[in-house]
Protein backbone atom coordinates (compact mmCIF):
# COMPACT_ATOMS: atom_id res chain seq x y z
CA UNK A 1 0.00 0.00 0.00
CA UNK A 2 1.35 3.18 -0.96
CA UNK A 3 0.50 6.83 1.09
CA UNK A 4 2.15 9.99 -0.09
CA UNK A 5 5.68 10.27 1.76
CA UNK A 6 5.64 6.45 2.99
CA UNK A 7 5.37 3.00 1.72
CA UNK A 8 3.13 0.43 4.13
CA UNK A 9 2.47 -3.46 3.37
CA UNK A 10 1.38 -6.39 5.27
CA UNK A 11 3.85 -9.58 5.80
CA UNK A 12 1.07 -11.48 7.45
CA UNK A 13 -2.65 -11.55 9.37
CA UNK A 14 -4.48 -13.12 11.66
CA UNK A 15 -7.94 -13.95 12.68
CA UNK A 16 -9.29 -14.51 16.30
CA UNK A 17 -12.74 -16.72 15.72
CA UNK A 18 -14.96 -16.49 18.77
CA UNK A 19 -14.66 -20.19 18.95
CA UNK A 20 -11.13 -19.92 20.43
CA UNK A 21 -9.55 -20.83 16.91
CA UNK A 22 -6.72 -18.82 14.78
CA UNK A 23 -6.78 -18.59 10.76
CA UNK A 24 -3.70 -17.52 9.99
CA UNK A 25 -2.10 -16.33 6.72
CA UNK A 26 0.81 -15.27 5.15
CA UNK A 27 1.38 -13.07 2.56
CA UNK A 28 3.76 -12.23 0.13
CA UNK A 29 6.26 -9.63 -0.54
CA UNK A 30 9.44 -8.24 -2.19
CA UNK A 31 12.10 -9.33 0.15
CA UNK A 32 14.44 -6.62 -1.09
CA UNK A 33 11.83 -3.69 -0.26
CA UNK A 34 11.39 -5.31 3.02
CA UNK A 35 14.99 -5.06 3.79
CA UNK A 36 14.89 -1.04 3.09
CA UNK A 37 11.91 -0.47 5.21
CA UNK A 38 12.85 0.69 8.67
CA UNK A 39 9.68 -0.35 10.81
CA UNK A 40 7.95 -3.44 11.62
CA UNK A 41 4.58 -3.35 13.83
CA UNK A 42 2.39 -6.03 15.06
CA UNK A 43 -1.22 -4.55 15.17
CA UNK A 44 -3.77 -5.78 16.81
CA UNK A 45 -7.73 -5.17 15.78
CA UNK A 46 -10.20 -4.49 17.98
CA UNK A 47 -13.74 -4.19 17.88
CA UNK A 48 -15.65 -2.45 21.05
CA UNK A 49 -15.28 1.08 22.72
CA UNK A 50 -18.26 3.22 23.59
CA UNK A 51 -20.71 1.46 22.07
CA UNK A 52 -19.97 -2.07 23.11
CA UNK A 53 -19.22 -3.16 26.94
CA UNK A 54 -16.17 -4.86 25.98
CA UNK A 55 -13.33 -4.87 23.77
CA UNK A 56 -12.60 -8.25 21.38
CA UNK A 57 -9.62 -8.70 19.48
CA UNK A 58 -10.97 -9.84 15.86
CA UNK A 59 -7.13 -10.15 14.56
CA UNK A 60 -4.14 -8.72 14.19
CA UNK A 61 -1.70 -7.64 11.35
CA UNK A 62 1.93 -7.05 10.81
CA UNK A 63 3.15 -3.62 8.99
CA UNK A 64 6.51 -3.56 7.36
CA UNK A 65 6.52 0.29 7.05
CA UNK A 66 8.04 3.88 6.35
CA UNK A 67 6.20 5.61 8.94
CA UNK A 68 7.34 5.90 12.52
CA UNK A 69 4.27 5.28 15.12
CA UNK A 70 4.49 9.34 15.78
CA UNK A 71 4.20 10.37 12.53
CA UNK A 72 0.73 12.29 11.78
CA UNK A 73 0.32 9.39 8.51
CA UNK A 74 0.61 6.92 10.85
CA UNK A 75 -3.09 6.05 11.28
CA UNK A 76 -3.29 6.59 7.62
CA UNK A 77 -0.90 3.88 6.77
CA UNK A 78 -2.77 1.36 9.41
CA UNK A 79 -6.23 2.23 7.87
CA UNK A 80 -5.02 1.71 4.30
CA UNK A 81 -3.10 -1.66 5.33
CA UNK A 82 -5.89 -2.84 7.07
CA UNK A 83 -8.72 -2.85 4.29
CA UNK A 84 -6.50 -5.68 2.52
CA UNK A 85 -8.77 -7.96 5.17
CA UNK A 86 -12.22 -8.19 4.76
CA UNK A 87 -13.11 -9.26 8.39
CA UNK A 88 -11.01 -6.49 9.67
CA UNK A 89 -13.23 -3.63 7.70
CA UNK A 90 -16.09 -6.15 8.59
CA UNK A 91 -15.79 -4.51 11.81
CA UNK A 92 -17.82 -0.53 11.46
CA UNK A 93 -14.95 2.09 11.87
CA UNK A 94 -16.95 3.67 14.67
CA UNK A 95 -16.25 0.56 16.75
CA UNK A 96 -12.78 -0.63 15.55
CA UNK A 97 -9.58 0.60 17.17
CA UNK A 98 -5.91 -0.15 16.76
CA UNK A 99 -3.80 -1.72 19.24
CA UNK A 100 0.42 -1.00 17.81
CA UNK A 101 3.32 -2.54 19.29
CA UNK A 102 6.73 -1.84 17.22
CA UNK A 103 9.02 -4.84 17.32
CA UNK A 104 12.23 -4.82 17.08
CA UNK A 105 14.24 -5.68 13.73
CA UNK A 106 17.04 -7.92 14.13
CA UNK A 107 19.01 -8.09 10.70
CA UNK A 108 16.74 -7.36 7.40
CA UNK A 109 15.08 -11.04 6.85
CA UNK A 110 11.42 -11.09 7.85
CA UNK A 111 10.12 -13.14 11.36
CA UNK A 112 9.14 -16.57 10.49
CA UNK A 113 5.17 -17.53 10.19
CA UNK A 114 5.40 -19.33 13.64
CA UNK A 115 7.50 -16.13 15.09
CA UNK A 116 4.83 -13.83 14.00
CA UNK A 117 1.91 -15.98 15.47
CA UNK A 118 3.72 -15.98 18.59
CA UNK A 119 4.00 -12.37 18.64
CA UNK A 120 0.08 -12.51 17.47
CA UNK A 121 -0.69 -14.42 20.35
CA UNK A 122 1.08 -12.51 23.49
CA UNK A 123 -0.54 -9.05 22.18
CA UNK A 124 -4.06 -10.54 22.31
CA UNK A 125 -3.41 -11.84 25.41
CA UNK A 126 -2.37 -8.46 26.67
CA UNK A 127 -5.59 -6.71 24.87
CA UNK A 128 -7.87 -8.77 25.40
CA UNK A 129 -10.71 -8.52 27.75
CA UNK A 130 -11.91 -11.95 27.05
CA UNK A 131 -9.09 -13.84 28.00
CA UNK A 132 -7.94 -16.71 25.22
CA UNK A 133 -9.27 -20.84 25.89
Amino acid sequence: MNKPGGVSFCIFHCLFNPDGSIVHHAHSFDEELYALMPHLYAICVAAGGKALPRRRIVGCFFMRTTHHHEDAAFNEAIDAVCEIVPQFTAVSRSTRSYLPARLGIKGSKPPSELQMLDVALTQYVKWSDEGFA
